[in-house]
């Protein structure tokens, strides 16, 4: 008898603590629909956005020039065509460095050439 109150007496000390953490307990989920309407997915960046993010956005902020402020990259002349701007990055100027792995990815500098037309020139550039 004594033996049987002593085995009790744990099992109902560990149903007791499971129940207080909830160990039984389901998971909860939302809805399906609520859990949808709460998630705002953001427009998946483009690979010349990417690249442009990685390799221009440190001194090219929003299409601007960090060096030169009077020459911003939105709306320059190499941004004409993509022979001319991909001359430019073959051979840049003053402190714009030369990023080798660019120019000669041709696919990768089309996407960026593509995404850099995009950029707007702001007021005051």
């Amino acid at each position: 008898m004594l033996r049987s109150k002593l085995f009790v007496l744990p099992v109902i000390a560990l149903a007791l603590i499971c129940q207080s953490i909830n160990c039984w307990a389901k998971p909860q989920t939302a809805p399906k629909s609520e859990s949808k309407a709460k998630v705002k997915t953001e427009p998946a960046k483009s690979k010349g956005q990417m690249t442009f993010e990685s390799h221009c956005s440190s001194c090219h902020i929003n299409g601007g020039n960090v060096v030169k402020p009077q020459k911003p990259l939105a709306g320059s002349k190499y941004l004409s065509n993509y022979v001319s701007f991909k001359s430019y990055l073959k051979e840049p100027v003053g402190t714009m460095p030369h990023y080798e792995n660019l120019i000669s990815n041709d696919k990768v500098l089309k996407e960026l050439y593509r995404y850099v037309q995009t950029l707007k020139k702001s007021e005051g550039s």
